[in-house]
């Protein structure tokens, strides 16, 4: 990947990266790039020095120059053949690539501008039938327009077998176009495309919800941003609990103005259980969990939602016990049990006591655990799918797995073996990597 001297990211670890980086080109380098599109025209031989001296070798600037300087007709011919319409002197040169490419945008006509602007707003790649449905025209019709951006290198046609598409050429291409719409009317193309989006990719739309999320926030709609990123969230903790939190934190945020008003409530209390169910393992401090388990709690009883105040209480158990506090879980797991029967909920109190079993397991109550893990097999009668929808993976393979462990410390190491075997052989088959895991014997 490409980025700015500032860059800086988690990956960049020494043992796993390498840095190269790109300098810009020297004084003689930048003047042989400047006379190679310019030519040797007795008229543009001052030009390259003149270039290279505001470009500071930045190719990109060079090549944006040039062809600035020849829209606004100081330069004409084609290029590589070019000669100046008026003094060098005279010759007037922006103060940065950003400026350039604003005013070269500036000079566009109303629809090539109009068009290059709402495909800015798609973002750095676009498909023609996407941005067709944002500007409300036949894709056919925006063809010459694109075809005319391609030859004056704002875009570029990109490869391949499949639909078309096409690229900005450059990021600060499309940051200066996206930048050069006021407001009001970028917002409102933000929500075109997540229209558009939506309605192109029907039932798989949930692998482009954090894509519309995105685009309904930059919209300023901030329901129906939170509700993308709810869907997001559901789709990432499927496979990627760090993306999950952040959709979940995206939620929380996006409706901290009024979350107990009736169309963000159950947004709010989804956030609540997303945030336990996966804050506990990667980055939420104790303080946000206690205070997430509060707010939850709360809204889970104001709304009279059982299912919810089962589920809360389980995630902050699970949050507890990884956070040392077993005993303390075991209460919370306690009190869930006891409103899981109340509701007469099977698959509640089965996931419930998977988690006991765990926890049990961990304060050392081997026979308790024992126990615990024959009831929850019972409440399960070999259903691998059992709840599997909420945790991202089969509990069945898990409590499988944590059974042999307790048979095998119980002294029973042939019956544990054969569990341990058992439950991986439920999560190789469903590509639960996280239970495949923790069950491998080496």
């Amino acid at each position: 990947m490409t980025f700015r001297p500032e860059g800086r990211a988690l990956a960049m670890r020494p043992a796993a990266y390498r840095e190269i980086a790109v300098e810009p080109l020297a004084p003689e380098a930048g003047r042989q790039l400047a006379e190679a599109l310019l030519g040797r025209d007795p008229s543009v031989e001052r030009l390259p020095t003149l270039i290279q001296e505001r470009t500071a070798g930045n190719p990109f600037f060079i090549e944006e120059l040039v062809e600035s300087l020849r829209e606004s007709g100081a330069l004409v011919g084609e290029r590589g053949a070019l000669r100046l319409t008026r003094a060098v002197d005279a010759v007037v040169m922006p103060e940065s690539a950003q400026v350039l490419l604003s005013s070269r945008i500036d000079r566009l006509a109303d629809d090539s501008k109009a068009i290059l602007q709402a495909a800015a707003v798609i973002g750095r790649t676009f498909a023609p039938v996407v941005l067709a449905a944002v500007l409300g025209r036949p894709a056919g019709d925006l063809t010459s327009v694109l075809d005319e951006l391609v030859e004056a290198d704002f875009l570029q046609r990109d490869g391949g077998s499949g639909a078309p598409s096409y690229s900005f050429r450059h990021p600060l291409t499309q940051e200066a176009a996206y930048r050069s719409q006021l407001g009001e009317v970028r917002a409102r193309c933000h929500a075109a495309v997540a229209a558009a989006l939506e309605a192109l990719h029907g039932e798989r739309v949930h692998e482009h919800a954090a894509l519309l999320a995105s685009h309904y926030e930059a919209a300023g709609r901030k329901t129906e941003a939170a509700r993308w990123h709810e869907r997001a969230a559901r789709w990432a903790g499927l496979h990627d609990r760090t993306e999950a939190l952040r959709h979940w934190r995206a939620v929380r945020a996006l409706i901290a103005d009024d979350p107990h008003a009736e169309d963000t409530r159950p947004l709010a209390l989804a956030a609540c259980l997303g945030l336990l169910h996966h804050g506990a393992f990667f980055g939420e401090s104790e303080s946000e969990l206690a205070a997430t388990f509060a707010e939850g709690s709360e809204l889970a009883e104001r709304t009279a939602n059982r299912e919810a105040a089962i589920l809360i209480r389980l995630g902050f158990a699970v949050a507890r016990h990884l956070a040392g506090a077993s005993r303390e879980a075991l209460e919370h797991l306690g009190e869930a049990m006891r409103r899981a029967e109340a509701a007469s909920r099977d698959d509640l109190l089965y996931l419930t006591s998977c988690v006991l079993v765990e926890t049990l397991l961990t304060t050392g109550d081997v026979r308790e655990a024992l126990a615990a893990s024959e009831r929850a097999m019972t409440i399960a009668r070999g259903d691998a799918d059992l709840c599997a929808h909420r945790v991202g993976f089969s509990p069945l393979a898990a409590l499988t797995t944590l059974r042999g462990l307790l048979r095998a410390l119980g002294g029973d190491v042939t019956a544990g073996l054969r569990d341990v075997e058992a439950g991986m052989e439920i999560a190789r088959r469903r590509g639960d990597l996280e239970v495949v895991a923790t069950g491998c014997p080496d």
